[in-house]
């Protein structure tokens, strides 16, 4: 017998849905500020010719990330 079972989550409510939004938007704002100086003082580094002190792939990642996910939020000023 061949039951298959619909294992994709139930549709959230537009007002569930919107609340989690929110949630995930304030927590990106409150990491923005740390998540900022930290890539400011990893290109301080680089600029200073200290190169060998940073991990330019995870320098890569975290801006990329940081960009994406900012104008995933709106904020596309970041």
């Amino acid at each position: 017998m061949d039951e298959r079972v619909d294992l994709s989550p139930a549709p959230a409510g537009q007002t569930e849905l919107t609340q989690l939004l929110a949630g995930l938007r304030q927590r990106f704002a409150d990491q923005l500020w740390g998540r900022l100086q930290s890539i400011g003082a990893q290109l301080q580094r680089l600029a200073q010719a200290d190169a060998a002190s940073v991990d330019l792939d995870a320098l890569h990642r975290e801006v990329h990330s940081l960009t994406g996910a900012a104008g995933t939020f709106g904020l596309a000023e970041v």
